[in-house]
């Protein structure tokens, strides 16, 4: 008998038969890389049915594979407050959310070049901590930054931890940015 998996196995047949009738306060979920995937994705599937309110979602884990990324992001666009996710992807894995994530804080961290920032422009605080060289552009700095002005997001927080080799690129769109706004305002 594996001990470690017993208690999601309890905990899924405990959602399974709660009505959840009663107005439930919002939930928060914390998985570490020892919880299987499956399991995740069977409670967050579950709990999205019952139309339960999920706070807060963090999961870590070096060995997830990107189709269980997918769905599990998927199942988190509702959460209300924060996600946080730490993987490790292949370079090529690329994610869009189905919908914009409702939540107000995104951190994540991994090696990865998964994440499209235009995807979390819905977010107020958005942190990105990647471990080696993406492949974004310059072009997509400048798209990312241009949109965001000129959009009424709710961002008002980014933190991108990236190689420093980009940070001209991210520089040189913050100033064509603020020339823009200089060149409106005068």
């Amino acid at each position: 008998m594996d001990l470690l998996r017993l208690p999601f196995v309890v905990l899924i047949e405990v959602f399974k038969n709660m009505d959840f009738k009663e107005k439930v306060s919002p939930i928060s979920l914390v998985f570490s890389h020892l919880i299987p995937p499956t399991y995740v994705l069977e409670i967050m599937k579950m709990l999205d049915q019952r139309k339960v309110s999920i706070k807060s979602f963090v999961y870590r884990s070096s060995s997830l594979l990107p189709e269980f990324v997918v769905k599990i992001l998927d199942e988190c666009t509702e959460v209300t407050d924060r996600i946080e996710i730490a993987v490790l992807l292949p370079r090529e894995f690329v994610y869009t959310p189905l919908r914009p994530f409702k939540t107000r804080k995104l951190h994540i961290t991994g090696k990865s070049n998964w994440y499209n920032p235009d995807c979390f422009m819905n977010c107020r605080r958005v942190s990105l901590r990647l471990g080696f060289i993406t492949t974004r552009t310059e072009q997509s700095y400048n798209s990312f930054f241009t949109n965001w002005m000129d959009s009424d997001s709710p961002l008002q927080h980014l933190t991108l931890c990236i190689d420093e080799s980009k940070n001209q690129w991210i520089m040189d769109a913050l100033n064509n940015q603020l020339v823009f706004l200089f060149f409106v305002l005068f």
